[in-house]
């Protein structure tokens, strides 16, 4: 891809039209496309998202607004550090969606949620390994968790492997009963290619599998009672291609997903990133989602049969789901870059791929906004 006649702000722009979908830990790109790069300066990133979604006949059902920073940094030749902090404040309706006739109804919601995270890479000749930590609290729920992963890639860095562990540990409690406590563990495993097709084009592919045991139901639902395990799997797969006649560059990403409870899913996502003069970049965008409901999922309540499994949780259920947005980033100078965007979407069980039995989840829609600043020292 490299091309000796074009300004280096086309060189940075390529660079990061064909990065921007391929974020995993440590993965970078150079002005030629490559599989695998450590990252030569520090950069800090400082975010702020606002989430809204209602339903018909319900409006304002719920609001987040989360304030992030994250950090990446080289502190040596050959090591990378990596922490992020998130605070979320949560604040609503009961919601409807959710809402399967619970004690929680009616009360309303207000929750604030902080996590953070940090990570070590070190960088060897031909691969890297990186260990992390994460925590995240909330006032019913408090998560750890650990990673570890290993990059390992060609010598030419072209063809990047990608294997990974974590570990979670969850205590879960409810603000509705002060003598409630259940705890969960959740063990995740990946393998990943990310490959350089062409000078023009990369694709990554993920398969994961996750494997959690504990308390899955809901403390706020009535009646909610799901298995105490539950498998999952789930293939990633991103394609960048980059179009020299526009200076813009195409992103598709697909994720099939699958699980013990019966639940499958696929979701479908398209970009384009346009550069416009020769400091904005815009992003449009438009993606796609369809499930089919858990095994144990009804419409009804209460329950036909006690003794089973049973769930009327909407998250549960048969549904579809469309939506798009709008990215535009600049180019301040200096090291600095901004960005803002805006999302919604419509979900709706008719959206839902193939046939499937009917049931009563509701039409949905949500809102996402959010704006950023960067820099690259």
């Amino acid at each position: 891809m490299a091309n000796h006649s074009k300004s280096p702000t086309a060189s940075t722009k390529i660079t990061q039209l064909l990065s921007a979908a391929l974020a995993i830990p440590g993965l970078g790109l150079a002005s030629s496309a490559q599989a695998q790069s450590m990252p030569d300066a520090p950069i800090i990133r400082i975010r702020y998202a606002d989430y809204d979604d209602y339903q018909s006949g319900k409006e304002d059902r719920i609001s987040v607004q989360s304030p992030m920073v994250s950090i990446t940094t080289p502190i040596s030749e050959t090591d990378v550090l990596e922490a992020g902090f998130t605070y979320d404040s949560v604040s609503g309706a009961s919601p409807y969606y959710l809402s399967t006739l619970s004690g929680a109804s009616g009360t309303g919601i207000h929750d604030n949620r902080r996590a953070g995270d940090v990570k070590l890479t070190h960088y060897f000749s031909d691969f890297s390994i990186g260990v992390g930590g994460r925590v995240s609290d909330e006032d019913d729920f408090l998560s750890r968790g650990g990673l570890v992963d290993a990059h390992i890639w060609t010598p030419d860095k072209n063809t990047t492997f990608t294997l990974g562990f974590s570990i979670d540990s969850d205590d879960i409690s409810s603000t509705l009963q002060p003598d409630f406590s259940a705890d969960r563990r959740t063990e995740g495993y990946l393998f990943g290619i990310t490959q350089v097709l062409t000078e023009n084009s990369i694709m990554q592919s993920n398969l994961s599998y996750t494997h959690a045991s504990g308390y899955q139901s809901d403390p706020y639902k009535t009646l909610d009672n799901r298995p105490s395990t539950r498998d999952a799997w789930s293939l990633l797969s991103r394609y960048n291609l980059f179009f020299p006649e526009y200076e813009a560059s195409l992103h598709v990403d697909y994720r099939f997903f699958i699980d013990s409870w019966g639940i499958k899913s696929h979701t479908l996502d398209v970009a384009w990133y346009q550069p416009v003069g020769n400091n904005w970049i815009v992003r449009p965008n438009v993606r796609y989602y369809s499930q089919c409901a858990a095994q144990f999922y009804e419409g009804n309540f209460p329950p036909v049969d006690f003794d089973t499994f049973y769930s009327a949780d909407q998250r549960m259920g048969n549904f579809g789901s469309i939506g798009g947005g709008l990215k535009l980033i600049r180019e301040l100078g200096r090291g600095f870059s901004a960005d803002i965007s805006f999302e919604a979407f419509l979900q709706d069980p008719n959206l839902k791929l193939g046939n499937g039995p009917e049931n009563d989840v509701k039409d949905f829609y949500a809102t996402f906004f959010s704006v950023g600043l960067t820099k690259k020292f």
